[in-house]
């Protein structure tokens, strides 16, 4: 199957210097990894880029998703709608530890979901920075495009 990707900004309200882009991809190489939908790829790195830096994260965890009652489920795109990215609690190592949800789901009037609470009403994917010496966190929104 071919590769997937979708790309976004990330941003701080408070601060905002503080964003970036934020892409997801699939290689294509593992299909339908939950068993819902054959056209579904396992997410398989995320790319984020801010300050001209750019930090990768290929491990992704699975995560309980509310929606179906699934504690063990996969990362994926358009697994149950075109052009949609189910990652929920994942962390990565983006130039401090960040913890972020993303729910990208086109049926829903705001393009979004959060997959630990599928009644939640959400605008953008979430992510929490820490960095890793000083202290210093951020907050903020991934949307996607």
């Amino acid at each position: 199957m071919a590769a997937l990707s979708r790309t976004g900004t990330f941003s701080d309200p408070v601060n905002t210097s503080f964003t970036g882009t934020w892409n997801i991809i699939s290689d294509g190489t593992i299909m339908n990894p939950n068993s819902t939908n054959e056209e579904s790829q396992k997410i398989t790195s995320v790319i984020v880029t801010f300050n001209g830096e750019m930090y990768i994260d290929t491990m992704m965890e699975t995560f309980y998703f509310d929606c179906i009652e699934n504690p063990t489920h996969t990362p994926t795109m358009n697994e149950f709608a075109e052009n949609s990215i189910l990652a929920g609690a994942q962390n990565s190592e983006f130039g401090g530890t960040t913890s972020w949800t993303l729910g990208v789901f086109p049926p829903n009037p705001s393009g979004y979901l959060y997959p630990s609470d599928c009644d939640a009403v959400v605008e953008s994917g979430t992510f929490n920075w820490a960095h890793p010496t000083n202290g210093l966190t951020r907050s903020g929104s991934i949307l996607i495009d």
